[in-house]
């Protein structure tokens, strides 16, 4: 196992560091502490090549604008929340507006656009870096001052775990992911047709114009949406003009970190991704809005469905749906939430 650091780029509130993770075999990651950006993720195919997995960029610099979220840890509330205005106990607050009709990601400046206090250790279970920030009262329009851990492991088995722990002075909304987008081909492949992708979810949230869910949750049944089985990504773009970029519910029994949520993998390099979360839905997204302006790795534009996100997390604009699960945090309370995304060989 080994931890290396090195200075990465300087941003408004100081320098940002890059922490290269790995374990005995090769695998790891290397992840900033602006934004907890999970810059490169290392996993080995078929052959035992390493490859990375995950989209980004190489110029550094590029990460402080990061209008695509690349690899970034999302907060104070993932997703969007319509109006930009939600109520606890009677009383409204209004966060800031970045989306159509919406606040998205936490706002102008959300936890993806932040430097982190940093530490690292090792552990049996592998090698670590912790994330620590306050998020003030009022920051993006959010009450309560919040108390955010976030704790990245790469494990002896070939995983990146990652765990979220907040606590909050006043009551306020919190619903943590990670906004990574996967290319199990590696960066530089422009395509994920060839991946097959199951999630084990028999429900989803339907959304209306600009993505805003009707509160429903339904069945998948029968429709393009269904991966209860394992299907081609070709398949299923080829039937969806602007691809996935939907919520599902998943099943009970994937809770415990014990059942995947999701499980992706790619014909050309065997490798096999699979998903476990405690987060009662995930969020499916295969970049029909990437299309980005500014060069990614290799000197490659990141395109138009050239990877996959696997947002775990609650659902889209959960602080206005009481149908959904709540995403209100008290004082006295602690928010968890733990997500793995495990490697092998299929």
């Amino acid at each position: 196992m080994s931890i290396d650091v090195e200075n990465y780029f300087e941003c408004e509130e100081g320098q940002a560091k890059l922490y290269k993770l790995r374990n005995a075999s090769g695998f790891g990651a290397d992840i900033s502490d602006f934004g907890g950006v999970v810059v490169s993720l290392f996993a080995p195919d078929i052959t035992g090549k390493l490859i990375d997995v995950v989209l980004g960029y190489d110029d550094p610099e590029n990460y402080i604008d990061n209008v695509s979220y690349l690899g970034a840890l999302i907060g104070r509330c993932a997703g969007r929340i319509f109006t930009s205005k939600f109520s606890i106990d009677g009383k409204e607050y209004t966060v800031s507006q970045n989306a159509p009709e919406a606040s998205l990601h936490g706002g102008n400046k959300g936890f993806s656009h932040h430097l982190y206090k940093s530490e690292t250790y090792e552990t049996p279970e592998g090698v670590v870096l912790k994330l620590t920030r306050t998020s003030p009262d009022g920051e993006e329009g959010y009450p309560g001052a919040l108390e955010l851990e976030v704790l990245y492991t790469v494990t002896n088995d070939n995983a990146l775990k990652i765990e979220y722990r907040a606590t909050t002075d006043a009551p306020t909304v919190v619903n943590l992911t990670n906004h990574s987008y996967f290319n199990l081909n590696g960066t530089g492949c422009n395509s994920i047709k060839d991946h097959q992708m199951h999630v084990n979810a028999n429900t989803y949230t339907p959304s209306s114009e600009n993505l805003k869910p009707t509160g429903e949750i339904v069945s998948v049944q029968g429709t393009v949406l269904d991966l209860t089985q394992s299907k081609m990504m070709k398949e299923s773009l080829d039937e969806l003009s602007e691809g996935f970029d939907h919520n599902y519910m998943l099943n009970d029994e994937c809770r415990n970190l014990k059942v995947p949520a999701a499980i992706v993998s790619s014909l050309s390099t065997g490798i096999m991704m699979q998903t476990f979360t405690t987060e009662p839905a995930i969020q499916v997204y295969t970049a029909f809005c990437l299309g980005d302006s500014k060069l990614g790795k290799h000197g490659i534009r990141n395109a138009q469905f050239s990877a996959f996100c696997l947002e775990t997390q609650h659902p889209p604009d959960s602080p206005n749906n009481p149908s959904f699960p709540s995403v209100i945090l008290r004082p006295g309370e602690e928010y968890k939430q733990t997500t793995m995304y495990n490697f092998s060989i299929k």
